[in-house]
């Protein structure tokens, strides 16, 4: 069976947790794949050669570049088809929102969440409708979706009024436990970290107001934030100065992956405070490091957790004093919530994911 992978969307470290997705699935499912079974990838100019090609692994360029957005969408509705016929695919399953209207072979879309319709406050007037209209027809057109948890699957069904059994609900993997590699330390003093691109929904502000409540009792405390840029970025440096914490709290922006681990891996706790998640990937990482977790219960945010962190409503700052006072002064709470942190992640592996992915692939080729 050859299996057609669109990831036409994808920009190598601009689309945040949808590339960590997408690196992770392609490789998990390129080591469960049958003798004779193949995936064929479809990406643009500055994606394709961050993937290597196997024996069952095909890396086919498309001559544009994913930056130019209008352009990609373009190739995905005109160009993808043709190349679909040609390679005779047998199914084509689009990774990150959007898939061809019209496809000669069955097509499969994941769609991760609906930000568009619960946090219009993220995007422009335009963005809004185009992301609304991709949304709708590939939701239409697909012959199944694949989405990412169950929060994602009501959504579907409640926001497009999508017939649940066109939907399946597949939950990522989880990276498994560290290493052990040892990074360098970056801040030298303790700190909390977050992982949020810079919009919104991702509610940054509610934790910068509780980190400054925090830090007059803590006042080594240090707050570490990665992530995209977005347009709460100014917002959130005006709070950062009207309140004097400009040594206390560092935005770091976009990091290497030894970096990121790094901060992982140094961190005293982790705290993720987005009021809206399809999923909500870097809850997970900072299990796998063996970092205690404070998350927002939002959305897809409390089936992920689990009972593997403390979780708090996403706009209560009283709620996330209080839960990182208890870490910093609990060391039996810091342990109970590291060891449920390693039994969360292994419960999700993405082989198992993969495999899934397989099995409904090939339940919908021609």
């Amino acid at each position: 069976m050859r299996i057609g992978l669109n990831i036409l969307y994808l920009i190598p470290g601009g689309v945040g947790g949808t590339e960590t997705y997408a690196r992770h699935l392609i490789s998990a499912m390129t080591k469960e794949l049958k003798s004779g079974d193949e995936l064929i990838i479809y990406a643009t100019r500055e994606t394709a050669p961050t993937f290597t090609e196997s024996k069952q692994l095909k890396v086919i360029t498309l001559p544009i570049y994913a930056k130019n957005r209008v352009l990609r969408l373009l190739a995905e509705q005109i160009l993808l088809p043709f190349y679909l016929l040609h390679d005779h695919i047998d199914v084509i399953f689009s990774l990150g929102y959007s898939s061809p209207f019209l496809h000669p072979c069955p097509a499969v879309v994941t769609i991760h969440d609906l930000n568009w319709y619960y946090h219009p406050e993220d995007f422009g007037v335009f963005e809004r409708i185009a992301w609304k209209l991709i949304t709708t027809f590939s939701s239409l057109s697909a012959n199944h979706i694949i989405s990412i948890s169950q929060a994602t699957t009501t959504s579907l069904v409640d926001a497009l009024k999508i017939t649940s059994s066109k939907i399946s609900t597949i939950m990522h993997g989880a990276p498994q436990k560290y290493s052990g590699k040892k990074f360098k330390r970056i801040i030298d003093n303790d700190y909390i970290f977050t992982v949020l691109a810079g919009y919104p929904h991702k509610n940054l502000i509610t934790l910068l107001k509780a980190f400054n409540l925090v830090s007059k009792k803590n006042k080594q405390l240090a707050l570490v934030i990665c992530g995209l840029s977005g347009k709460a970025d100014y917002s959130s440096s005006q709070y950062i100065k009207e309140h004097n914490l400009e040594d206390k709290v560092k935005i770091l922006g976009y990091v290497n992956n030894e970096i990121l681990s790094s901060l992982y891996q140094h961190a005293t706790m982790f705290v993720f405070p987005s009021a809206y998640e399809g999923f909500g990937i870097p809850v997970l990482e900072a299990m796998s490091y063996g970092i205690p977790v404070i998350s927002s219960n939002a959305f897809a945010l409390d089936e992920v957790v689990g009972v593997a962190g403390i979780k708090v409503e996403p706009l209560e700052i009283g709620s996330y004093v209080k839960a990182i006072n208890n870490l910093l002064s609990n060391l039996d709470l810091r342990m109970k919530l590291i060891n449920t942190g390693y039994s969360r992640i292994n419960k999700l592996k993405w082989s198992d994911s993969a495999t899934q992915y397989l099995y409904l692939l090939k339940k919908y080729r021609r």
